[in-house]
């Protein structure tokens, strides 16, 4: 990785690429045959190219350019090649490319995006190690309202260890103005989202399950935020506080709505 980062042009790309399916691997797969023991052809079936040996590998779009990083899971502590991942992403393609999270499952001590990364999963399990409250992902305080520019996180779910008993946080945004969420969840954090002063953002299909808090909005005391949100097709799911808003500030925090919100078994 440390290569990687330091040397990212063409010619060093060039060992590290994903390319798409239309190049994968095919395999035929055998059976015993019910009569004589033979193996009888099935049919056959694409894998993917090999795992490159660095978790870090790059998606091209038909030009030939890198549309995506992708980073596969290892074994252990995933935090370090993520980071690295976002790293590249800002240094190198000013946050104009995808970081792709495909394997099912990730381990993580907690890592920190930067002002406009675009992280995605597919369903992908992020969970937070034993030991390390959280959060398991941060978005900073960009505090910039004139910009077109925004920071995405799409198709994770992060997952704690103690639930509505401990300490730890699940995703926490701080003051940003331009952030998208997409079909997210945090299950058994006690802060599942943990929001302190971010504006202007939207949440599609944002869920928390089993946490002390699912949803805490916050305005903070010298730059207040917190305001502005849109929440469609949330879910709280059995916390013992489903959605929480509090100020610190002389700031106002209005227009914030949940529309089509399936607010359940949470006691207050």
């Amino acid at each position: 990785l440390t290569g990687m980062l330091g040397s990212i042009g063409a010619n060093a790309l060039s060992s590290q690429l994903i390319v798409d399916a239309s190049q994968a691997q095919t395999e035929t797969t055998a059976a015993p045959s019910p009569t004589d023991g033979a193996p009888t052809p099935r049919s056959a079936r694409s894998y993917p190219l090999a795992r490159p040996a660095t978790s870090l590998a790059f998606l091209l779009d038909n030009a030939g350019g890198v549309c995506a990083i992708v980073v596969h899971a290892t074994r252990g502590d995933d935090t370090a090649n993520i980071s690295a991942a976002i790293k590249l992403a800002t240094s190198a393609y000013k946050d104009t490319v995808e970081i792709i999270l495909p394997d099912r499952s990730y381990r993580t001590s907690g890592f920190t995006l930067n002002n406009y990364t675009k992280i995605k999963g597919n369903g992908t399990s992020i969970g937070l190690i034993e030991g390390h409250n959280g959060p398991a992902i941060t978005v900073p305080a960009q505090y910039q309202l004139q910009t077109v520019e925004f920071s995405k996180i799409s198709g994770i779910v992060v997952h704690g260890n103690n639930g509505p008993s401990g300490t730890e946080v699940g995703i926490s945004i701080n003051g940003h103005a331009s952030l998208i969420i997409e079909e997210c969840g945090v299950q058994n954090c006690w802060t599942g989202w943990e929001m302190n002063g971010p504006q202007f953002c939207k949440a599609y299909g944002l869920r928390a399950l089993s946490c002390g808090v699912g949803v805490w909005l916050h305005a903070m005391p010298t730059t207040g935020g917190g305001n502005s949100w849109s929440f469609y097709d949330a879910k709280l799911i059995q916390c013992i506080v489903g959605a929480l808003v509090t100020s610190d500030t002389q700031f106002p925090m209005g227009g914030i709505y949940f529309e089509n919100l399936m607010y359940h078994d949470c006691r207050c």
